[in-house]
């Protein structure tokens, strides 16, 4: 039985399991890539099972500000955010962000958005695709 707060999830869930890691479909270009793309991944499958996403639909705040690490935060639906920091190059990030970009191409549940004016930070979010 599905929760209906998260019910809305299920199309992603369901690409997600169908497709598998976004590294199987689309290849990254740096191991930081892989291993951000595979951390990612097991983010949305946990927080999707157990409930942990709010229904606003934003996944994950990526910034890259600092030179040698970049940091995610995932959003809860407690309010809360869990942050994770990865070690990269400068340029890992530019790297992530275009590869991000094209997982939301593939994965057609998942938005992807960079900052306007801020072009350190990006947002990974859900979107509801009619059938």
């Amino acid at each position: 039985m599905v929760n209906s707060h998260n019910s809305s999830f299920v199309p992603l869930l369901n690409q997600l399991q169908e497709y598998g890691k976004f590294s199987k479909m689309i290849p990254a270009e740096s191991s930081s890539v892989k291993e951000i793309s595979d951390y990612l991944y097991s983010e949305l499958i946990t927080g999707i099972k157990n409930n942990r996403f709010p229904h606003s639909g934003t996944f994950f705040s990526i910034d890259g500000d600092d030179y040698r690490r970049i940091a995610i935060s995932t959003v809860l639906s407690c309010g809360c955010h869990h942050i994770k920091c990865f070690e990269a190059e400068r340029s890992d990030f530019e790297l992530l962000l275009h590869y991000l970009d094209q997982v939301s191409r593939v994965y057609t549940h998942l938005f992807f958005e960079r900052t306007k004016y801020v072009f350190h930070q990006a947002t990974v979010m859900y979107r509801e695709v009619s059938g």
